[in-house]
């Protein structure tokens, strides 16, 4: 599998160590760049008003792109259909197939060409007061095996569409 142009960013939460180029600005850069679509990946989504791709989701669901998140929890992926829902995102929340499973993924592809994967949940939390790390790439196969693997978790109802 080739990574080319791999780049490690770092989160840059007080009290931490600050290297490389910030996780958050990196992963904004990432989205945009889309010219078709992006699938977002976390665990963890708090609300529109602490998601930290808000203004850049917002500019690439106006352009017309497809935009796929895939979440944990149906109540914080109701909040963001509730918030872009209008403007054509769609959001996918996990069905656990036995208690206390988790959909734990932190990944993010960008027209099959570019990835995210990496530690963050994409909270203001996560990038403000947590040490997180991503790796940020261009590398097609990593976005195909993604793909697949999100495409699997469908045809075996682990995702239910809100």
């Amino acid at each position: 599998m080739d990574l080319d142009n791999a780049e490690l960013c770092f989160s840059q939460a007080p009290g931490t160590p600050i290297m490389g180029r910030s996780l958050a600005e990196a992963l904004r850069q990432l989205i945009r760049k889309a010219t078709q679509r992006i699938i977002i990946c976390s665990c963890e989504f708090t609300s529109k008003t602490d998601f930290i791709l808000n203004e850049e989701i917002t500019k690439q669901l106006e352009k017309g792109r497809e935009v796929l998140v895939y979440g944990n929890h149906s109540g914080q992926m109701s909040q963001l259909k509730a918030a872009y829902g209008v403007m054509g995102l769609r959001a996918f929340h996990w069905v656990q197939p036995r208690r206390g499973s988790l959909f734990h993924i932190k990944a993010i592809t960008v027209d099959g060409n570019s990835a995210y994967i990496g530690s963050a949940n994409l909270s203001k939390n996560a990038m403000e007061n947590s040490a997180e790390w991503g790796v940020i790439a261009h590398s097609p196969d990593l976005c195909r095996d993604l793909d697949r693997y999100i495409e699997q978790l469908h045809s075996e109802g682990r995702f239910e569409e809100l």
